[in-house]
């Protein structure tokens, strides 16, 4: 009987060794790595109501004959005021650093106006919806530069309290938060054709379906927290429950339906199954 040891060369030769030292070469079949291309397709399905459409990101991958797309992110966005009402993913266990990233933001879906230039022209950051160190690995961060999935954010929220919110849900996510919704809602202001949001919303939706509901307001002028939500006690501990002391401007609220509705939420994006 032959006992083989197989080798796969750098050659495309697999080379036989048999026991009595003959030694044999034929070709190596190898298997290769397909390439992964970033999309954003039209799900034609509406949201919020109507007012918007969704779009999913994701990573298109497989050989030529048969590629597969695999959405990971949920866009709701209103082609026609050039707006996006809110996002959705999951979060995985992210284990890899995520130092900062120097990828081109892709204006796909903002037809007739230039993303690009509107935010040079402008005072607020791109604050990322769904953040893209809530991904794993350069090619889903970069996943992440659409501008649909981006609103104009103010930029002491977004490299403030907003970037701790967003920290202390991926510290949970193997614990607990198992999906997370962001978007606006409220029109601070609409020019160049792009609208700026009053305020920014992250919803946490925990691995018993539990949830809590974060506001930041997305401009300097103190607020009363009676004029944005419910404020309550929620477990990340930095999150205001009254006006007087306000730091960051982002409250932890309590869960109504008329605010879910405000969102551009019906209820059923809150469910994870």
């Amino acid at each position: 009987m032959w006992r083989l040891l197989v080798l796969c060369l750098v050659l495309p030769l697999i080379v036989i060794l048999g026991l009595a030292g003959v030694y044999i070469t034929v070709p190596c079949i190898t298997w290769r790595q397909f390439d992964s291309s970033i999309q954003a397709n039209l799900a034609n399905l509406p949201c919020n109501y109507g007012a918007g459409e969704v779009i999913y990101i994701g990573l298109e991958t497989g050989p030529s004959a048969c590629r597969r797309f695999h959405p990971k992110i949920t866009v709701c966005f209103d082609r026609h005021q050039h707006r996006t009402y809110w996002t959705s993913h999951f979060l995985e266990n992210v284990r890899s650093d995520c130092s900062k990233s120097s990828h081109r933001w892709n204006s796909s879906f903002f037809d007739g106006v230039n993303p690009e230039m509107w935010y040079k022209n402008n005072k607020f950051d791109r604050g990322h919806l769904s953040p893209r160190c809530d991904f794993e690995g350069d090619l889903e961060r970069k996943m992440t530069f659409y501008y649909i999935n981006a609103a104009p954010q103010n930029l002491s929220l977004n490299r403030g309290g907003w970037k701790d919110l967003e920290v202390y849900a991926r510290s949970n996510a193997t614990k607990k938060v198992a999906k997370v919704i962001t978007g606006t809602y409220g029109t601070l202001d609409t020019f160049g054709g792009i609208s700026v949001p009053k305020n920014f919303f992250k919803i946490l939706v925990f691995c018993d379906s539990s949830f809590e509901i974060y506001v930041g307001v997305n401009y300097g002028t103190r607020r009363s927290a009676n004029d944005v939500c419910l404020p309550v006690a929620c477990s990340w501990r930095h999150a205001q429950t009254r006006e007087d002391i306000m730091t960051t401007q982002i409250y932890c609220c309590g869960y109504n339906a008329t605010l879910i509705r405000s969102f551009g939420l019906t209820g059923k994006e809150l469910k994870i199954h």
